[in-house]
């Protein structure tokens, strides 16, 4: 049977699933406070292999997966507002929150980031100097945590830019009359399937380039900042455009409400499982040839890519059979689920910082 919907537009699971996403970047950010691999964060305590591993582990499919669902529901809103509609209503309900984000998260996290470390911290200071970093409106790589940086609202600034470019080449189609074929065999498990393999082929390969002149001797991978106004990982961003496509291209060949995602569920967990242990195996070798040795920095980012999309069918696949409450707490933890994203930031500083000075 097709999973339950909403008003027979929006899919109940996709809802519960953004929000339980949502709630796992929540998570990440509590744990990046314990890891060695985020030492930039504004509170860092004590570090455990544990925490090291929740972040490799949520760090791989949360973004993703927001993109894709991005993605499904964009056609679908631009279908049935219009362009000009679309437009106002996107750069209306994520332009605002992320200008007040990037202006107002700035200072409180270099304020966390001074307190907690023992430096000054005067948050108007802090505020000041955010503003007129964010006035140079710089381009390049972002080189410290006093270097100006969008935070966490970086999602919406590429989020705008990918609706912003979906929005022109959907206009600009129509008005040719140009029509994207959808193949007879569309619903099909083998199509599917080849779908998702050849996106993970030409992604990796432009993500092994950009891997290349993007990571450093450590293995931490540069951000980029443009204009002040849009920043990304450009290692990254190949695997957010097929995401995004992805999620399109799903809600055009109505993949998920006519056709199930192939095989059961436990395929998937199964998969997904061995390529994870790969996917360590080969992080580990990445790291002790210093991300010099093209065999095996190739093979971990087509693996890591293949485990991504795998993390996406598994989520799809579980949830589209066990994901369709429709309770009413449920449509409110759905509801909230953007909500939480642009306020969860401030409560997860204070309560590390709490739990900073406790003695355990």
């Amino acid at each position: 049977m097709p999973p339950t919907t909403i008003n027979n537009s929006r899919i109940t699971y996709l809802d519960n699933i953004r929000f339980r996403i949502v709630m796992l970047v929540v998570i990440l950010h509590v744990f990046c406070a314990y890891s060695q691999y985020t030492p930039w964060w504004p509170i860092n305590d004590k570090n455990s292999e544990f925490a090291d591993l929740v972040l490799f582990w949520l760090d791989l499919f949360l973004m993703p997966t927001l993109f894709f669902i991005a993605g499904y529901f964009t056609l679908q809103s631009i279908r049935t507002h219009g362009t000009l509609t679309f437009i106002k209503t996107r750069l209306f309900r994520l332009g605002i929150p992320w200008f007040v984000g990037i202006i107002l998260m700035g200072p409180i996290k270099q304020y966390f980031f001074n307190y907690s470390r023992g430096y000054n911290a005067d948050l108007w200071v802090n505020f000041i100097n955010h503003v007129k970093t964010f006035l140079f409106f710089d381009t390049g790589y972002i080189q410290s945590t006093t270097h100006f940086s969008q935070q966490y609202f970086w999602f919406l600034s590429v989020l705008i830019l990918f609706s912003l470019i979906f929005a022109a080449a959907y206009t600009l189609a129509k008005r040719r009359g140009w029509s994207f074929p959808k193949p007879d065999n569309a619903l099909s498990n083998r199509f599917l399937l080849s779908v998702f393999f050849i996106g993970t082929l030409i992604t990796s390969l432009i993500t092994v380039f950009l891997y290349k002149h993007n990571i450093s001797a450590y293995g931490s991978e540069k951000w980029v900042i443009v204009a002040s106004i849009l920043q990304f990982q450009p290692s990254r961003i190949a695997i957010y455009v097929f995401s995004f496509a992805l999620g399109v291209y799903a809600f055009y060949c109505h993949w998920l409400k006519d056709k199930p995602i192939p095989f059961h569920p436990v395929f998937w967990i199964v998969f997904t499982s061995v390529l994870f242990i790969v996917t360590l195996i080969l992080t580990r070798m990445n790291a002790q040839a210093y991300f010099n040795n093209m065999v095996i920095v190739s093979s971990f980012i087509i693996v890591r890519t293949l485990l991504v999309f795998s993390i996406l069918l598994a989520t799809l696949s579980v949830n589209s059979r066990y994901g369709n409450q429709t309770s009413s707490l449920h449509l409110a933890l759905a509801k909230s689920s953007y909500s939480v994203y642009l306020i969860h930031m401030v409560p997860v500083y204070a309560v590390q910082l709490v739990l900073l000075n406790i003695a355990i």
